[in-house]
């Protein structure tokens, strides 16, 4: 079941995507059962993290929280994109904006924030439909992420529709289609009136023979296959669902709905053909489960605060970022990161403040370099967010750094960019 919005934001979960330069490599089951093991004696297989820098956004932006930057904006001035996703292949940073597509040229002297499709309406209704990315419309993205050939991938949840976003960085011959789902066109889609959705299903098939009920976090493969959360229409329990290059979908895993056992994902990254996953239970302990290509579901790493210090004692640990190094995984929450191997060891590599609320501690100053361990990193509540639970994927790796996105004082999206290795 789905909740509706509130204002122009979706309230229910956010979902992510993996570094699309990670998704290939030899075999690796992650199958390893570990319900414990940490570890924060540095023992993280030589990987450590030095400083952080702001990259991108306004961590101290106080003006309108409604207000969004228009095409061509630089990457630190006002107002700050929201940075819902963070996906970075080749020179590009994707992100995804409610119900638009961005990319920043990272090459570039003066990097600027570019709308690559999508137009987020005023008011409180939606339209979809493919076609040429300077009039395609989605209603809200969840997941998005990056396949080998440099197209783009995302999850339209109100649409329950995958799709492909051919030629991101080519105005002229950018295009949006459908690979499966409701093919549309919709009009007027309020998702506050079920009269006006498309229907839900957890149907198999091809192209519009196949369904979904509220798709969000989404990583593919080396070999064209995407992975995506969805939910059993008769349940509500978590399906991770398989589209092949084809553009067949079909259900691969179902975590179920047992209470004290991981029955919901927020974020999702592949690493030498195994799903990784930052999961949670009804009492909202945190779990990294790692998910094969047989459906198999094995936990690397799950409990309390306990299992994951410094977050103190009673604290969720909120652990929604996920994304790997070519190794292992690195996960993010509570206002903390983690290295995380596939047998269970974890390591902090930064965060120096249980942050999980959206504030800075007084004489913090966020628009400075700061050493790793030192950083304040919030996490994600806030009234500009999807939701309180910071479930969006706010982690990416590539080329020697860590991207982190936070959001501090309501309204202040930010990237911070973590020199690890």
């Amino acid at each position: 079941m789905r909740l509706s919005t509130l204002g122009l934001f979706a309230v229910l979960i956010a979902c992510g995507t993996s570094n699309p330069n990670n998704n290939d490599g030899g075999n690796n089951d992650g199958g390893n059962n570990n319900d414990g093991g940490n570890n924060n004696d540095g023992s993280s297989g030589g990987f450590s993290c030095s400083q952080g820098t702001l990259y991108a956004g306004d961590p101290v932006y106080t003006g309108d929280p409604n207000l969004r930057p228009t095409s061509g904006t630089a990457i630190k001035a006002d107002p700050p994109l929201v940075w819902q996703t963070l996906v970075i292949a080749g020179t590009h940073l994707y992100t995804r904006q409610e119900s638009e597509v961005w990319s920043v040229d990272m090459s570039a002297a003066s990097p600027v924030e570019t709308k690559i499709a999508g137009t987020t309406p005023s008011g409180s209704t939606y339209d979809f439909n493919a076609g040429p990315c300077s009039s395609a419309n989605f209603t809200q993205l969840r997941g998005l992420a990056a396949m080998s050939d440099g197209s783009l991938v995302a999850s339209d949840y109100w649409a329950n529709a995958i799709v492909k976003i051919s030629n991101p960085d080519n105005p002229g011959t950018c295009t949006v289609s459908v690979v499966v789902g409701t093919a549309g066109p919709l009009t007027g889609v309020d998702p506050s009136d079920s009269n006006t959705l498309p229907p839900a299903g957890n149907a198999n098939g091809k192209g519009a023979a196949g369904s979904f009920n509220g798709p969000q976090a989404l990583t593919v493969d080396g070999s064209g296959n995407i992975f995506v959360v969805d939910h059993r229409v008769s349940d509500d329990a978590t399906l991770i669902r398989r589209i092949d290059p084809s553009g067949f979908a079909s259900t691969l895993a179902t975590l179920g709905t047992t209470s004290g056992a991981p029955t919901d994902i927020s974020n999702l990254t592949n690493l030498n053909g195994t799903i990784y996953a930052a999961a949670r239970d009804d009492v909202n302990n945190s779990y990294v489960i790692a998910i094969d290509l047989q459906g198999n579901i094995t936990t690397v790493l799950g409990g309390d605060s306990d299992k994951f210090p410094p977050v103190p004692s009673g604290n969720d640990p909120a652990v929604s970022g996920i994304t790997n190094d070519d190794k292992n995984l690195i996960i993010a929450g509570d206002g903390y990161v983690w290295y995380l191997t596939l047998t269970g060891q974890l390591t902090q590599i930064a965060g120096g403040t249980e942050n999980s609320i959206d504030f800075f501690t007084n004489g913090y100053d966020p628009t400075q370099p700061h050493p790793a361990m030192q950083l304040q990193l919030p996490t994600a509540i806030g009234s500009a967010d999807e939701d309180g639970t910071g479930s969006f994927n706010h982690i990416v790796y590539s080329n020697g750094a860590l991207y982190y996105r936070g959001f501090a004082d309501g309204s202040s999206a930010f990237i911070e960019k973590i020199a690890c290795q």
